[in-house]
């Protein structure tokens, strides 16, 4: 047994019924009473005396426990990292910590049996209901991402994760939510989507450079031999044949064609 179970043991009732006793135990003239018994009597009393000495002790000592705790509690339920809220069926708010209640830009006694639906935005309101419904339906966690908008007008994106509590036979159902902040989280996330939709966009452009390289290159091996064999036609042909203006114009056409395949390889660089 602890000292505060002994202590309670002897409570100030079981004080009285051993003074009562003590009492009717002599006579009720001190006069009367020995040497003996008032030494005896003293002596008892003495000891009482130290015993609601140490009942006070105890006293202020489980006073002082049951303050620390409460402490301890503030530092782990209200100014815990998280949001905390209790919510029922209905998606009212019975429990909710500090943290919380900065979330929702309210002071918490204004917060208290209000719906939290009514800083939910409004795109995700549905989603909320939906949750509520899976924590009514069973299910022993209910995860939900939704984003909440403060008195303020300042938004935050934020997971749910609700479990239900143990409560006794016949009180409301509730559901303990945890609220975690995600809005850093979500950006990141949004920002990697965009440098890899650029980097494939990227990759893409690379794909596109080297195809055009490898064409413009097999291209221009092409035109060496048509200027080549251009050539070799035009210094066969007398200055005075028909068919002079058509090979000379196929080489103007080759040169063209140069220039072109040139203007692609630079773009594939």
């Amino acid at each position: 047994m602890s000292p505060a179970d002994r202590g309670a043991s002897k409570g100030p009732s079981e004080l009285r019924r051993r003074a009562e006793k003590l009492l009717s135990a002599h006579p009720s003239d001190p006069a009367e009473l020995s040497p003996e018994e008032v030494q005896r009597l003293v002596h008892d009393l003495e000891v009482h005396q130290i015993e609601l000495e140490m009942q006070n002790r105890q006293l202020r000592e489980a006073q002082e426990q049951l303050e620390a705790s409460r402490d301890r509690y503030a530092d782990l339920y209200d100014f815990a990292p998280l949001g905390y809220v209790s919510l029922d069926a209905g998606g009212s708010i019975r429990e909710i910590n500090l943290t919380a209640a900065a979330m929702l830009g309210t002071e918490r006694a204004g917060l208290i049996g209000k719906t939290l639906v009514r800083w939910v935005a409004e795109t995700d309101r549905e989603v909320l209901r939906d949750h509520l419904r899976r924590c009514g339906s069973g299910e022993k966690e209910v995860n939900s991402a939704v984003s909440l908008v403060a008195s303020g007008g300042r938004a935050v994106r934020v997971n749910l994760l609700s479990i239900p509590a143990r409560r006794p036979e016949g009180s409301a159902t509730l559901y303990r939510t945890a609220i975690t902040d995600i809005t850093e989280r979500v950006k990141a996330e949004d920002e990697q989507r965009k440098l890899q939709a650029q980097l494939q966009q990227a990759q893409k452009l690379e794909s596109l450079g080297v195809l055009a390289g490898g064409i413009a290159h097999d291209f221009n091996n092409l035109l060496t031999a048509i200027l080549t064999n251009a050539e070799l036609v035009l210094r066969g042909l007398s200055p005075s044949s028909p068919t002079r203006p058509n090979i000379e114009e196929i080489k103007t056409a080759a040169v063209r064609a140069t220039d072109l395949t040139a203007q692609m390889l630079a773009y594939a660089g």
